[in-house]
């Protein structure tokens, strides 16, 4: 698991677990229940870095999640 940064955003709070679990929704992803938020996150990341996910889908998913 990568380290997260240690500012507010990134510390592990109820309303950020919440935020990452309505992006995995928005995003379509499946099995959400198998995962922690934090597992969430890093499965967002690697596909970002590998070229699975586009920019304008992440903020499509954003916009709707209301980040």
């Amino acid at each position: 698991m990568t380290e997260r940064r240690s500012d507010e955003d990134y510390l592990p709070t109820e309303e950020n677990e919440e935020r990452a679990i309505n992006l995995w929704d928005a995003l379509g992803f499946d099995n959400g229940d198998e995962y922690t938020p934090d597992e969430m996150l890093d499965i967002i990341n690697a596909k970002i870095n590998h070229g699975e996910l586009k920019l304008e889908e992440i903020k499509a998913a954003l916009e709707l999640v209301g980040d």
